[in-house]
């Protein structure tokens, strides 16, 4: 008898153990291609130490399975081929930050073109880092996702409010098994374990405006209508900032892949360098791709954008030819308003800058600019002056630029050259309020000091 699809077998076989005969929404062809493609990439990448993927396609509109490749061989034991990479929980690295995205939209904290900060952080004992170990400074939301920039989805899940990231993954079924005490805001960069399974069903919420589908495995199956999850001009707006994301380079190829195929997609690679991840939406399907080893070996140099993001773009060419189209905006509450360049908020009459921003109305909350700003000045200097020491002066009022102090710290520790406020004339240096107060380190938190690090290594910020 044909021995096609096993993993999808088995697994059809446990969600209905008393059905004699199935009639699936797998695609036959579609899943022989998924087999090709992968051992054609294995073939190139086996000496790199990646000897093992795993590949799922579902259809976007119904959540129907039309591929499920588990493993790159099931009958190979020396790479665990029998074990189901698509149910298998692993740590999803940065696929999961789309939706902290999403959920600050929902709560009014940023939209797509909102000033995120990418500068060093420490949150008591947790000091996070970029998988780079850089920093970018100043960036909008939309960079800072397509970079997958980690401080600022760090620092977003910090201020989310009910649902917290937490409770939304529970709320959308995903078997989180530790409360969220357990893992802090470490959640943000793949600290709890999630499958491939899962991980398309919240795709799905992109695809799908915000409903949370579940997996359709067989033809006959009611379709499901889903339930609202996410609201749908957060979900919709996450997606649009991932279709911008650029392509990956083709394996040993050096040319990036076309922009005909309009794809949302983001990668993850895991602490360690054990999985690397793609998933991808487009207007027909979302497809997921997972590389790595089954026993959880690390790879040297392994990374969702350079290892499993061709083999998402493999198939999305394959699938979609002649291209797919952008996600529409019609039917979202969205609207398109002025803001200061600089800040990305409500401009004042002093900036010097406006650029259009899209909001949910109702929900974004934009605050004045508050970066420029008039002060009082010498006419004659321009130096700034307080209000108590400018009976000594012929004063006047000037417009001037003032960035947020941890910026120009950074920006002064990089060496990157920023505008700054004229300086306070000589005689108002007694007056200008209080002084400075020290925040860090913090008195009401516990420093470790390591013994096995030399004290040179061990700073605080």
């Amino acid at each position: 008898l044909p021995f096609a699809a096993p993993h999808f077998a088995e697994r059809l076989h446990g969600l209905y153990p008393e059905a004699s005969t199935l009639v699936s929404t797998l695609d036959g062809t579609l899943q022989s291609l998924c087999e090709t493609l992968l051992a054609g990439f294995l073939r190139q990448h086996r000496a790199q130490g990646v000897v093992n993927a795993s590949v799922m396609v579902v259809h976007a509109p119904s959540m129907a399975v039309r591929a499920y490749l588990g493993s790159a061989d099931y009958f190979n034991r020396q790479i665990h081929g029998f074990v189901n990479g698509l149910k298998a929980p692993r740590s999803p690295g940065s696929t999961l930050k789309p939706f902290i995205y999403a959920q600050a939209m929902a709560q009014g904290l940023i939209t797509p073109d909102s000033r995120v900060k990418d500068t060093p952080l420490r949150m008591g004992y947790y000091q996070p880092e970029n998988f780079e170990r850089n920093f970018y400074g100043p960036l909008s939301a939309t960079d800072a996702l397509v970079r997958s920039r980690n401080i600022p989805a760090i620092s977003l899940l910090a201020q989310l409010e009910r649902p917290t990231f937490h409770e939304f993954l529970l709320q959308a079924g995903i078997a989180i098994p530790k409360q969220a005490a357990n893992y802090g805001l470490s959640l943000a960069i793949g600290s709890a374990e999630i499958s491939m399974e899962d991980l398309l069903r919240l795709y799905g919420l992109l695809a799908n405006r915000g409903r949370l589908q579940n997996l359709r495995w067989l033809l006959d199956a009611e379709p499901d209508l889903g339930r609202p999850l996410m609201m749908p001009e957060a979900a919709f707006l996450v997606r649009e900032m991932l279709e911008s994301n650029p392509r990956p380079q083709r394996s040993f190829g050096g040319r990036s892949f076309g922009q005909q195929q309009i794809v949302a997609w983001k990668t993850g690679t895991s602490f360690g360098h054990r999985d690397a991840w793609a998933v991808g939406i487009s207007a027909g399907y979302a497809i997921g791709v997972w590389v790595g080893n089954m026993d959880g070996r690390a790879v040297a140099g392994i990374s969702g954008a350079v290892h499993a993001g061709p083999i998402l773009f493999e198939l999305f060419r394959a699938l979609e030819p002649y291209g797919s189209r952008p996600a529409a905006r019609t039917g979202l509450n969205l609207a398109t308003v002025e803001v200061c360049a600089d800040s990305r908020e409500l401009p004042g009459p002093d900036c010097p800058r406006r650029v259009p921003a899209t909001i949910i109305p109702g929900r974004t909350r934009l605050t004045p600019c508050p970066i420029h700003r008039r002060t009082l000045v010498d006419a004659q200097t321009g130096e700034r002056l307080t209000a108590d020491c400018a009976a000594g002066h012929e004063a006047t009022t000037a417009a001037v630029t003032e960035y947020p102090a941890e910026l120009v710290s950074w920006w002064r520790a990089a060496g990157i050259p920023f505008e700054s406020p004229p300086p306070l004339a000589p005689d108002c240096l007694g007056t200008a309020g209080a002084g400075p107060r020290i925040v860090s380190p913090s008195p009401a938190t516990v420093y470790a000091v390591r013994p096995d690090v030399p004290a040179d290594f061990q700073q605080l910020t």
